[in-house]
């Protein structure tokens, strides 16, 4: 006889036999099983069933709040990460941009010996540009452009010499 499919499913722990089975038994009364009805589940049974849930439930919920927490935790170091790969790239910037230090240095005392306003206000995105300023030095850097501060009057650097207020 020829094994198909069928014969390996029934096999396969079932109590259905296949079409070849019930042809091949003398009686079909023996081949077919009967099937085992369940009395009612017992309330302790469903108080079981019901507690075993809950369980569970609890298990998922503190699973979610872990990984809730988990997230919030990876959002604030992308944050982080995310700040430092700017700074990062600010100071590579910088890096290229000092290649004429000379430069610079010109532009920087010029913004420190011109009075404040808008004289010093030009040369304000010259050195943006050559340091690659943050927002926040971008900022400081506007106050004192436009500030108070006049350094021609300043006792460290009233002297004629270039030393700049060194002793």
């Amino acid at each position: 006889m020829e094994t198909t499919d069928t014969d390996s499913v029934s096999s396969a722990n079932t109590h259905i036999a296949s079409l070849e089975q019930l042809l091949s038994t003398p009686d079909l009364k023996t081949a077919v099983e009967t099937p085992q009805w369940q009395p009612e589940i017992s309330r302790e049974e469903l108080n079981e069933k019901l507690n075993t849930a809950s369980k569970s439930v609890d298990h998922l919920s503190g699973l979610l709040h872990e990984t809730e927490a988990t997230n919030a935790m990876l959002m604030e170091q992308i944050t982080l990460l995310k700040n430092e790969i700017r700074r990062l790239e600010r100071n590579q910037e910088r890096e290229k941009s000092v290649a004429n230090l000379e430069y610079l240095k010109n532009v920087l005392l010029q913004f420190i010996f011109l009075k404040a306003g808008s004289e010093r206000q030009r040369l304000l995105p010259v050195i943006d540009t050559m340091l690659q300023l943050s927002p926040d030095e971008k900022g400081k850097l506007y106050a004192i452009a436009q500030g108070p501060l006049d350094f021609h009057h300043h006792p460290i650097y009233s002297k004629k010499d270039t030393s700049y207020g060194k002793p």
